[in-house]
């Protein structure tokens, strides 16, 4: 497959021309409507606001497991790596499981969100059950399930609807901003632990920062107006 239309060789010259010329003012319309579209776009801003809640859970998860482990009461060093494998095993399974069946059904909003409320719910019960060695793993198995298994649901929700320049312009936006919360989301629980002298409270804050996420997809896929308009202002 040529890569440029001039150099294909089942099209003649009008068609050639012609289909030059589409492509041209597509690309005009998006270079000058297209990344100001999206920052005035609610739909957008929604999408970048559940990255961001994601990230959180993802970096609280990472940064801090290996501490609340120790919480739940391993010491040795050893044992402490080896069962901070266990919640990333139990992951693999459960991230090809939900794209499998996302993917089977044709569906991301109800996937997303159980995704969200899974992570939650893991990390209340990771607080619940610390005092519980082999229950408050299972909780940390459970946050780290859902939390990893976000993203791949997730990204298909921008790239539905957005393409070519903004598309790259879209995917960056969200990406950027949302990736900030790697450095809120350590700092947050560290602050956090710091005044109250325990992770507690943090990873309660985690937690509803993550059934907001979930609440945030069921209000952004209910309704497609705000992708609706985004799709009409780009591709006028």
């Amino acid at each position: 497959m040529s890569e440029e239309i001039r150099t294909v060789n089942w099209l003649n010259a009008n068609e050639k021309a012609w289909l030059s010329d589409v492509m041209a003012a597509e690309d005009r319309v998006k270079v000058s409507h297209g990344f100001r579209v999206l920052l005035t776009n609610g739909y957008v801003w929604a999408l970048v606001a559940i990255y961001f809640l994601y990230n959180v859970g993802l970096y609280a998860i990472s940064f801090w497991m290996p501490t609340l482990i120790q919480r739940m009461g391993a010491k040795d060093a050893l044992a402490i790596g080896l069962l901070n494998a266990v919640p990333g095993l139990c992951a693999i399974v459960c991230m090809v499981a939900f794209g499998y069946s996302a993917d089977r059904f044709r569906e991301r909003k109800w996937h997303l969100i159980a995704a969200f409320s899974m992570a939650a719910v893991g990390f209340m019960l990771s607080v619940a059950w610390q005092s519980e060695p082999v229950l408050g793993i299972v909780a940390l198995c459970v946050a780290n399930m859902g939390v990893l298994s976000i993203p791949s649901l997730f990204w298909a929700v921008p790239t539905s609807f957005l393409s070519g320049v903004t598309a790259a312009a879209g995917i960056a936006m969200i990406n950027s901003i949302g990736n900030l919360a790697g450095f809120v989301s350590p700092y947050m629980i560290g602050s956090i632990k710091e005044m109250t002298g325990r992770t507690d409270m943090a990873l309660y804050v985690v937690a509803g920062g993550l059934v907001m996420g979930a609440a945030l997809v069921a209000g952004v896929m209910k309704t497609r107006k705000g992708r609706h308009d985004l799709t009409a202002t780009v591709s006028r």
